[in-house]
């Protein structure tokens, strides 16, 4: 939430806060959509599914080791995009609009 108060300008802020708001919730969709394809797939046979409704009938390790898979790779892409990132520095901005109010009352 830091990151987006801090790198978008002042009138897009309710814009970024909504934009990490939807990613948050795009991300339990996708872990729900992960989900319901282990499950499909590892249910067409019948001896040893993943996630079964008695989860000491499973194989749930190798469900998490499939999540950690996956996170190991965000992260590799995570990387990548911060080292490419240039941030925007908006550390004068407040003080720029004190002085552009203060030279209108000025010239008025």
């Amino acid at each position: 939430m830091e990151f987006f108060t801090t790198q978008t300008p002042d009138g897009l802020k309710s814009l970024g806060i909504g934009l990490l708001m939807s990613s948050s919730t795009m991300g339990s969709y996708i872990c729900s959509i992960i989900l319901t394809t282990v499950m499909a797939i590892t249910s067409r046979n019948e001896e040893a599914r993943w996630v079964p409704p008695d989860l000491n009938d499973g194989h749930l390790d190798w469900y998490f080791f499939l999540l950690a898979a996956l996170t190991a790779i965000n992260l590799v892409l995570f990387v990548i995009c911060a080292k490419r990132y240039n941030p925007i520095s908006f550390e004068n901005r407040a003080e720029n609009m004190e002085m552009g109010t203060q030279e209108q009352a000025n010239e008025a």
